[in-house]
């Protein structure tokens, strides 16, 4: 494994049992992901995406192949690797603050003022820091969502994985919330993997996109966008590239009327 890629996927293969039968999910994924890259992963629903990203994060085991983090096998839930869903878990009876610092680990000995601090580093980064003694139900839906980002990326860790975090949100903070995680990832500059059903925002976040195929998934295409930050989605590239992309999911005939592109 090269030395800047933080996580390598080598012939990997994931099958579920159904009535007795095994059913191919993903099939011979083979990736590398360097230090620092924001990475997008397109395709339709059932592809095996989430899948995926859940095999990265430890929480789902695999049938064969290797999946490794720094070179080591990816065996469980790590610190190493950060996690936000598309509902933002939060616990409805803690406050914003309590809610984040839930994300330190026990082993962390810190005193009450390290943590106190760090809790609001991590709130001040994603806009947050006045909302310390609010409880979720007192928050929007792009607001939890805030939350849940800071308390995964309270641990510090190598990789963030963003599973459809945007989906249930209304489009005017759903264009909000992908401002906010580019900014974020601008100045953490960590490695942040999205699955996501939207291509323009696959554009909007990412350095390569990676195209799933239907089941059993598997990667068609990784394309590298060759867009300076910020980006603009009017921007002639940005449209053919959009355009490329639903290409290859859809009939010329279902774009021009579907989408109007």
């Amino acid at each position: 494994m090269a030395e800047n890629n933080i996580i390598s996927i080598k012939n990997l293969n994931k099958y579920f049992v159904q009535d007795e039968s095994e059913l191919q999910v993903l099939n011979n994924i083979n990736l590398d992901i360097r230090q620092g890259e924001f990475i997008s992963i397109v395709g339709a629903s059932g592809c095996g995406k989430s899948t995926l990203l859940r095999i990265i994060g430890g929480l789902e085991n695999y049938s064969d192949g290797q999946v490794l983090n720094k070179g080591n096998p990816i065996k469980g839930p790590s610190k190493n690797i950060g996690m936000a869903f598309q509902e933002s878990r939060l616990f409805p009876w803690l406050t914003i603050f309590e809610n984040v610092a839930f994300g330190i680990s026990e082993g962390k000995k810190l005193s009450k003022e390290e943590k106190s601090e760090l809790v609001h580093k991590y709130l001040k980064l994603v806009g947050l820091e006045e909302f310390v003694n609010a409880y979720p139900n007192q928050l929007s839906g792009g607001m939890q969502q805030r939350v849940s980002i800071a308390r995964a990326l309270i641990e510090n860790p190598d990789v963030l994985l963003l599973d459809e975090p945007f989906g249930a949100l209304d489009a005017m903070t759903r264009v909000n919330m992908q401002n906010e995680i580019s900014r974020i990832w601008q100045h953490e500059r960590k490695t942040m993997i999205l699955v996501t059903h939207d291509i323009d925002e696959a554009i909007y976040l990412g350095d390569k996109i990676l195209v799933f195929s239907n089941r059993p998934g598997q990667i068609l295409e990784v394309i590298d966008v060759n867009l300076p930050r910020p980006r603009r989605r009017n921007s002639g590239y940005f449209e053919r590239l959009r355009k490329y992309i639903y290409g290859k999911f859809f009939t010329e005939e279902e774009i021009k009327e579907e989408y109007n592109i």
